[in-house]
């Protein structure tokens, strides 16, 4: 039987990999196809993806996996389980390279795009420099969550 840090570990695993496969379909394919459309059209289409991807569900899953990684800090040094480096490395992967890049960049971006005046000057001024920072940074989140979700299955089958 699974131990409490064990099973927390396992739904580490299943949240980390289901919000990096989001950030992944962001950055591989949806900015893509909103980069394809006008400006003014790729524009009011991300501000409405945001505003629909701020849901109960999706909250609970990104946020919710940014929470439990603290748990797992906390109960790692409570515990101390052989290889707790790597749960520890998980962890800050997860908080720093996930949720703190998203509060330091992207929400920022999203909020300025949001208050753009639609059809305006000052949209298509930013929309392209946000399609790339956006983009850059959501991959960096990618690339972050991929590593949390590795490091979490290496403890694992260790």
């Amino acid at each position: 039987m699974p131990s409490p840090l064990e099973g927390l570990v396992v739904g580490l695993l299943v949240g980390s990999g289901l919000v990096s496969g989001i950030l992944f379909i962001f950055s591989n394919t949806v900015m893509e196809a909103l980069g394809r459309q006008g400006q003014d059209e790729g524009a009011a289409a991300m501000v409405s993806i945001n505003e629909i991807i701020l849901n109960p569900t999706f909250f609970l899953l990104f946020v919710g996996t940014g929470a439990a990684n603290a748990a797992l800090v906390i109960l790692t040094f409570l515990w101390r389980p052989d290889g707790a480096w790597m749960l520890y490395t998980a962890a800050g992967l997860y908080i720093v390279g996930v949720l703190g890049v998203t509060g330091a960049v992207n929400v920022p971006l999203n909020e300025r795009l949001a208050v753009a005046r639609p059809s305006g000057e000052e949209t298509r001024k930013l929309w392209h420099h946000y399609l790339d920072r956006w983009t850059r940074w959501n991959s960096v989140r990618t690339g972050a969550g991929v590593l949390t979700t590795i490091a979490l299955a290496i403890w694992l089958t260790r």
